[in-house]
C-alpha cells in the first residue's frame, strides 16, 4: 500500500495553519490547472477546484492560488478550494504582457539559481534571479550546472560569483553525472522548499530528475551546434524529494520583468554603502559625502554592478507604475498629447 505524507512533511507550521479557518482540511497547491489545482494534503494528491466565488474576488491572478500555496479545503463538500493562507517566501515576477504581478511560487525558503557552466554567461540575468529571490525572503543559492561538459570550471565559477558581488553561495555540479548533487538537497532541507529558477536548457529538468532518482520529467538532448539544452518544462509543479526536502520546478525564464520591490535586493553592498552616504536622498552622482562614489575611485566597486543596480531600479519603477492606476492614468494623457502633437489636423479626440 502506497505511504503519503503528512501535512507537517509538506512544511505546514503552526503560522500557516492560524491563517486558516479553523473548520478546515488544509493542503499544498502541487499544480495549477484551470480552474483547479492539483493538492496534497494527509493522503493521495487529488484534483481540489477553485470555486467562482473565490475566483470573483480576486482582484487580480496574483490572488488565486499558485504552486506552493497552502489552501483550506470545504470539509462539507469534496475537494473545494475555500481560502488561501496567508504567503511568505513569494516568488514573483512582472507579467510582460499585463504589467500585473505573477506569482511564480509560494512558501519558499531557498531559491536554487540554475546556470550552465558551458554557454556564455549571462550575469544581468543571475541578477534579476536574485533579485526575485531575495525580495520574496528566499536565500539565493547559485548552482553551476553542467559542469562535465566544460573544460574551465573555475574561470566559470570566478564569473558567476563576481556576477553576484561575490556574497551568495555558488555550487559547481552536473545533473547528468550525479557530481555535487548530495549538497543540493541538504541546501535545501528537510520540510523546506527550494524553487529552480533559470532559463530555458541549463538543466533543471534533467536536474529535478536526478534528485528524485527517477524520470519525473520530460528532458532533451543538448544541441550539437551550441551545446545549448531544449525548452522542456511547460508548467509549474511541486516534487517531494526522497530526503524529506521540497523542490518547485519552473518553466525557464528568458529575462524575468522586476517586481516593484524586488530592484535593491539583489545589492547588498550597493544597500550598505547607500546607507552611510552624507544624504539620505543621494542619487549616487555628484553629491558630496557620496560613499557609493567613493567606492567607486578606491575600487571597492565594480562600477557593472552599479549600473546594473540602476537599470534593475528604471525597471522596476516602470513595473510600479504599471500597476498604479494614477500612473497608468498619467501615462495615457501623455501619449494623448503625443498624438494631438504629432497629428494637428485630426478633427476630434
Amino acid at each position: 500500500m502506497p505511504t503519503f505524507p503528512a501535512c507537517s512533511d509538506l512544511g505546514l507550521d503552526r503560522r500557516i495553519l492560524t491563517s486558516l479557518p479553523g473548520a478546515c482540511v488544509p493542503a499544498r497547491v502541487v499544480a495549477v490547472h484551470r480552474g483547479a489545482c492539483t493538492v496534497l494534503g494527509d493522503g493521495p494528491p487529488r484534483l481540489a477546484t477553485t470555486p467562482g466565488r473565490l475566483r470573483h474576488a480576486a482582484q487580480r491572478q496574483a490572488d488565486l492560488p499558485a504552486v506552493g500555496d497552502w489552501v483550506a479545503l470545504d470539509r462539507s463538500g469534496g475537494a473545494v478550494i475555500s481560502a488561501i493562507a496567508d504567503r511568505r517566501g513569494v516568488i514573483a515576477r512582472t507579467d510582460p504582457q499585463t504589467g500585473s504581478q505573477q506569482i511564480l511560487a509560494a512558501h519558499v525558503d531557498v531559491a536554487l539559481i540554475v546556470t550552465s557552466a558551458n554557454r556564455e554567461l549571462n550575469a544581468r540575468r543571475i541578477e534579476r534571479f536574485v533579485a526575485l529571490a531575495a525580495a520574496g525572503g528566499a536565500d539565493p543559492v547559485i548552482l553551476l550546472n553542467k559542469t562535465d561538459l566544460s573544460t574551465s570550471v573555475h574561470e566559470a565559477l570566478g564569473r558567476v560569483r563576481h556576477a553576484v558581488g561575490g556574497a551568495l553561495p555558488v555550487l559547481p555540479i552536473s545533473a547528468l553525472t550525479g557530481a555535487g548533487l548530495e549538497t543540493v538537497a541538504a541546501v535545501i532541507g528537510s520540510r523546506r522548499t527550494g524553487v529552480l529558477l533559470g532559463s530555458s536548457g541549463v538543466g533543471k529538468s534533467t536536474l529535478i530528475n536526478a534528485l528524485l532518482g527517477e524520470a519525473r520529467q520530460s528532458t532533451a538532448s543538448i544541441r550539437g551546434v551550441d551545446d545549448r539544452g531544449r525548452h522542456t518544462t511547460v508548467r509549474r509543479e511541486l516534487f517531494m524529494l526522497p530526503g524529506g526536502a521540497l523542490l518547485i520546478d519552473t518553466p525557464g525564464l528568458k529575462l524575468p520583468r522586476m517586481t516593484a520591490d524586488a530592484h535593491a535586493a539583489a545589492f547588498d553592498e550597493l544597500t550598505r554603502l547607500a546607507d552611510t552616504c552624507r544624504f539620505a536622498d543621494c542619487r549616487h552622482e555628484a553629491e558630496p559625502g557620496c560613499a557609493v562614489r567613493a567606492a567607486l575611485a578606491d575600487g571597492r566597486l565594480d562600477p557593472d554592478r552599479l549600473e546594473a543596480a540602476r537599470r534593475l531600479q528604471r525597471e522596476a519603477e516602470w513595473a510600479d507604475s504599471r500597476s498604479d492606476p494614477k500612473a497608468q492614468r498619467a501615462r495615457e494623457r501623455a501619449r494623448r498629447r503625443t498624438i494631438r502633437i504629432n497629428n494637428p489636423n485630426r478633427d476630434s479626440w
